[in-house]
Protein backbone atom coordinates (compact mmCIF):
# COMPACT_ATOMS: atom_id res chain seq x y z
CA UNK A 1 0.00 0.00 0.00
CA UNK A 2 1.35 3.46 -0.96
CA UNK A 3 1.81 6.67 1.56
CA UNK A 4 -0.41 9.02 0.82
CA UNK A 5 1.00 12.58 2.77
CA UNK A 6 -0.82 15.55 3.45
CA UNK A 7 0.79 18.96 3.80
CA UNK A 8 -0.73 22.18 4.74
CA UNK A 9 -0.06 25.74 4.83
CA UNK A 10 -2.32 27.34 7.17
CA UNK A 11 -3.85 30.29 7.19
CA UNK A 12 -7.63 31.65 7.94
CA UNK A 13 -8.36 33.32 4.81
CA UNK A 14 -5.84 31.32 2.41
CA UNK A 15 -5.75 27.56 4.42
CA UNK A 16 -3.23 25.14 1.27
CA UNK A 17 -3.48 21.46 1.39
CA UNK A 18 -1.92 18.91 -0.91
CA UNK A 19 -2.73 15.62 -0.90
CA UNK A 20 0.97 13.66 -2.11
CA UNK A 21 1.60 10.11 -3.00
CA UNK A 22 5.38 9.68 -3.95
CA UNK A 23 6.24 12.39 -6.45
CA UNK A 24 2.36 12.89 -7.35
CA UNK A 25 0.47 15.29 -6.59
CA UNK A 26 -2.95 14.15 -6.07
CA UNK A 27 -5.15 16.98 -4.66
CA UNK A 28 -5.11 20.29 -3.49
CA UNK A 29 -7.11 23.39 -2.71
CA UNK A 30 -6.80 26.84 -0.95
CA UNK A 31 -9.68 28.05 1.09
CA UNK A 32 -10.89 30.27 4.25
CA UNK A 33 -11.27 28.29 7.03
CA UNK A 34 -13.39 28.11 10.15
CA UNK A 35 -13.01 25.48 13.40
CA UNK A 36 -15.85 23.11 12.20
CA UNK A 37 -14.64 23.13 8.38
CA UNK A 38 -10.97 22.38 9.45
CA UNK A 39 -12.10 19.28 11.20
CA UNK A 40 -14.80 18.31 8.77
CA UNK A 41 -12.13 18.44 5.41
CA UNK A 42 -9.98 16.46 8.09
CA UNK A 43 -11.95 13.52 8.50
CA UNK A 44 -13.22 13.67 5.08
CA UNK A 45 -10.08 13.86 3.64
CA UNK A 46 -8.33 11.07 6.18
CA UNK A 47 -10.98 8.76 5.50
CA UNK A 48 -10.55 8.93 1.64
CA UNK A 49 -6.69 8.47 1.70
CA UNK A 50 -5.64 7.15 5.22
CA UNK A 51 -2.74 9.40 5.54
CA UNK A 52 0.21 8.12 7.04
CA UNK A 53 2.45 11.77 7.42
CA UNK A 54 1.23 14.95 7.94
CA UNK A 55 3.33 18.01 7.49
CA UNK A 56 2.07 21.65 8.87
CA UNK A 57 4.44 24.74 8.74
CA UNK A 58 4.83 26.10 11.87
CA UNK A 59 3.43 29.20 13.05
CA UNK A 60 5.16 32.64 14.26
CA UNK A 61 3.39 33.81 17.61
CA UNK A 62 1.90 36.45 15.41
CA UNK A 63 -1.20 35.11 14.45
CA UNK A 64 -3.17 32.98 17.64
CA UNK A 65 -5.83 31.74 15.28
CA UNK A 66 -2.97 29.60 12.97
CA UNK A 67 -1.47 28.50 15.54
CA UNK A 68 -4.74 27.62 17.45
CA UNK A 69 -5.25 25.24 13.71
CA UNK A 70 -2.09 24.03 13.65
CA UNK A 71 -2.67 22.41 17.41
CA UNK A 72 -6.08 21.39 15.90
CA UNK A 73 -3.36 19.64 13.16
CA UNK A 74 -1.51 18.49 15.78
CA UNK A 75 -4.69 16.95 17.88
CA UNK A 76 -6.13 15.18 14.96
CA UNK A 77 -2.83 13.55 14.05
CA UNK A 78 -2.53 12.24 17.41
CA UNK A 79 -5.94 11.04 18.03
CA UNK A 80 -5.36 9.39 14.72
CA UNK A 81 -2.14 7.53 14.97
CA UNK A 82 -0.70 10.08 12.33
CA UNK A 83 2.70 10.98 12.18
CA UNK A 84 3.01 14.44 11.68
CA UNK A 85 5.88 17.39 11.43
CA UNK A 86 5.80 20.99 12.31
CA UNK A 87 7.98 22.53 9.71
CA UNK A 88 10.09 25.43 9.92
CA UNK A 89 9.27 27.69 7.00
CA UNK A 90 13.06 28.96 6.19
CA UNK A 91 13.98 25.20 6.54
CA UNK A 92 12.81 24.74 2.57
CA UNK A 93 15.55 27.49 1.60
CA UNK A 94 18.14 26.06 3.39
CA UNK A 95 17.76 22.57 2.11
CA UNK A 96 17.50 23.84 -1.58
CA UNK A 97 20.86 25.61 -0.77
CA UNK A 98 19.59 28.98 -1.49
CA UNK A 99 21.64 32.19 -0.81
CA UNK A 100 18.71 34.03 0.79
CA UNK A 101 21.11 36.66 2.71
CA UNK A 102 18.93 39.66 0.10
CA UNK A 103 16.08 38.15 1.08
CA UNK A 104 15.20 40.25 4.23
CA UNK A 105 11.24 40.88 4.11
CA UNK A 106 7.94 38.65 4.25
CA UNK A 107 7.23 39.39 0.55
CA UNK A 108 10.71 38.91 -0.95
CA UNK A 109 10.23 35.73 1.07
CA UNK A 110 6.93 34.55 -0.63
CA UNK A 111 8.24 35.39 -3.57
CA UNK A 112 11.13 33.62 -4.08
CA UNK A 113 9.06 30.81 -2.74
CA UNK A 114 6.72 31.33 -5.81
CA UNK A 115 9.73 31.16 -7.51
CA UNK A 116 11.16 28.20 -5.89
CA UNK A 117 8.02 26.44 -6.20
CA UNK A 118 7.41 26.95 -10.28
CA UNK A 119 10.78 25.72 -11.02
CA UNK A 120 10.41 22.42 -8.91
CA UNK A 121 6.90 21.35 -10.05
CA UNK A 122 8.53 20.02 -12.97
CA UNK A 123 9.24 17.37 -10.62
CA UNK A 124 6.09 16.49 -9.58
CA UNK A 125 3.36 14.39 -11.74
CA UNK A 126 -0.82 15.04 -12.12
CA UNK A 127 -3.45 15.06 -13.74
CA UNK A 128 -4.68 17.88 -16.40
CA UNK A 129 -7.81 18.88 -14.00
CA UNK A 130 -4.58 19.69 -11.28
CA UNK A 131 -2.69 21.61 -14.34
CA UNK A 132 -6.05 23.44 -14.92
CA UNK A 133 -6.75 24.25 -11.19
CA UNK A 134 -2.79 25.24 -10.65
CA UNK A 135 -3.17 27.85 -13.78
CA UNK A 136 -6.43 29.14 -12.43
CA UNK A 137 -4.19 30.30 -9.18
CA UNK A 138 -4.63 34.14 -8.25
CA UNK A 139 -2.61 33.93 -5.26
CA UNK A 140 -0.01 31.04 -5.63
CA UNK A 141 2.61 31.50 -3.00
CA UNK A 142 0.49 29.17 -0.27
CA UNK A 143 0.25 26.37 -2.74
CA UNK A 144 4.40 26.32 -3.66
CA UNK A 145 4.86 26.80 0.10
CA UNK A 146 3.09 23.45 0.23
CA UNK A 147 5.18 21.93 -2.34
CA UNK A 148 8.52 23.11 -1.10
CA UNK A 149 7.24 22.18 2.27
CA UNK A 150 6.81 17.97 0.79
CA UNK A 151 9.64 18.52 -1.73
CA UNK A 152 11.83 19.44 1.23
CA UNK A 153 10.69 17.18 4.25
CA UNK A 154 9.59 14.31 3.00
CA UNK A 155 11.47 14.09 -0.16
CA UNK A 156 15.05 15.63 -0.24
CA UNK A 157 17.37 13.20 2.02
CA UNK A 158 19.56 16.12 3.37
CA UNK A 159 17.58 18.17 6.45
CA UNK A 160 19.38 21.42 7.19
CA UNK A 161 21.92 21.51 10.23
CA UNK A 162 20.77 23.34 13.18
CA UNK A 163 16.30 23.38 12.85
CA UNK A 164 14.31 22.32 15.28
CA UNK A 165 11.13 20.60 14.03
CA UNK A 166 8.73 18.66 16.03
CA UNK A 167 7.48 15.53 14.97
CA UNK A 168 4.86 13.36 16.75
CA UNK A 169 3.72 9.68 16.44
CA UNK A 170 1.50 7.19 18.43
CA UNK A 171 2.88 4.29 19.46
CA UNK A 172 0.95 0.85 18.91
CA UNK A 173 -2.34 1.36 21.72
CA UNK A 174 -0.54 2.96 24.92
CA UNK A 175 -1.35 6.51 23.32
CA UNK A 176 2.39 7.27 24.11
CA UNK A 177 3.59 10.33 22.32
CA UNK A 178 6.94 10.84 21.36
CA UNK A 179 8.78 14.07 20.24
CA UNK A 180 11.84 14.07 18.53
CA UNK A 181 13.71 17.46 17.79
CA UNK A 182 16.04 17.47 14.99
Amino acid sequence: MEEHILVCDVGVKNFCYTVFKQNQLIEFDILAITDKKLLDLFVNLHKQYNFKYIGCEKQHNRNPKCIRYSHYIIAFSILNKIQYRMINPRNKFTVLSVDKEDITTYYQRKKLATLLGQENLKKFSFSDEIQKQINQLTKTDDFYDCLLMYLTTFITPTKPENTKEETGLLENEKHTRIFKFV
